[in-house]
């Protein structure tokens, strides 16, 4: 049995647990240390104390995985972000890393795929005009005064085999973007803080369909769809360098010996047989 279990289960006794880092430290990505690795942890569980209801394993494990994309999670950049997800499956809260507009970026850069990306914001008094087919086409002219309300969003990429692919969305379309995120409704979900980020990740995210990505952006892609229904499965993470430490089985199994425990007759035959005696 490991320290962990010994000494408690809460986010902060596995960052001070000299057995955590002595695992941890051997598979965290080159470039974060697991100093680094705290300070993020702790910094995320002060801004968001939401987070504190996640499995430490899902919240860990969001960490290196967002990590391993060289994406920084939380922070000015905004690269990604950690977000408490309910599992209605696992009937526990689950940590989550979305990625954000600018990190999808940053990944799409590191392909070596494009040369060039342009992702803008089209207001219902700009002059806007697009066109798909066989000669697409689109022009975009922001207005000078009072833009108005936000109508289409959309991404340009020109790639590194030359020519250009584009995407439009229109709100309705993003919103029901949104609306199909589980997280969305959360007053902590980049949806509500970050909503224009949000919808121009979201129509990167529809036009990297169309391009041949990289593995590494292909397995963003993945992870971040993931998000929206509990899918990353961060604990994993965790859970391989800790085999033994499935809390939540242990508990299981722990309070069913307890209940066996209660109802088992210890008393031996002279015992009983003396007690009936005395009534």
């Amino acid at each position: 049995m490991s320290n962990l279990i010994q000494q408690g289960k809460n986010h902060i006794d596995w960052l001070e647990n000299k057995d955590f880092e002595n695992r941890i430290s051997p598979i965290l990505p080159t470039h974060l240390r697991f100093d680094k690795f705290v300070q993020i942890a702790k910094t995320e569980l002060k801004r968001n104390p939401d987070l504190m209801r996640c499995t430490p394993q899902s919240f860990m494990g969001a960490i290196i995985k967002s990590f391993s994309l060289g994406l920084e999670p939380g922070g000015v950049l905004g690269l990604s972000h950690l977000i408490p997800f309910f599992n209605r499956r696992a009937n526990s809260y689950e940590c989550q890393f979305i990625i954000g507009y600018k990190g999808m970026l940053d990944l799409a850069w590191r392909s070596g795929k494009i040369n060039g990306i342009q992702c803008q914001v089209v207001y219902e008094n700009d002059e806007f005009d697009y066109e798909y087919g066989l000669s697409p086409r689109l022009s975009h002219k922001p207005s000078s005064a009072d833009r108005g309300e936000l109508k289409y969003v959309y991404c340009c990429i020109l790639l590194t085999s030359g020519g250009h692919i584009f995407e439009v969305m229109s709100k309705d379309e993003i919103d029901a973007i949104k609306k199909s995120s589980a997280g969305a409704s959360r007053s902590d979900s980049p949806w509500n803080s970050h909503y224009k980020s949000m919808a121009k990740k979201s129509v990167i995210r529809q036009l990297f369909r169309l391009l041949p990505i990289s593995t590494e952006l292909a397995t963003a892609i993945d992870y971040d769809e993931r998000a929206s229904d509990g899918g990353q499965f961060n604990s994993q993470v965790i859970n391989t360098i800790f085999p033994e430490e499935n809390f939540e089985q242990q508990k299981l199994v722990q309070q069913t010996a307890e209940a066996v425990l209660d109802k088992v007759d210890t008393k031996s035959k002279a015992q009983r047989i003396a007690e009936k005696a005395a009534v």
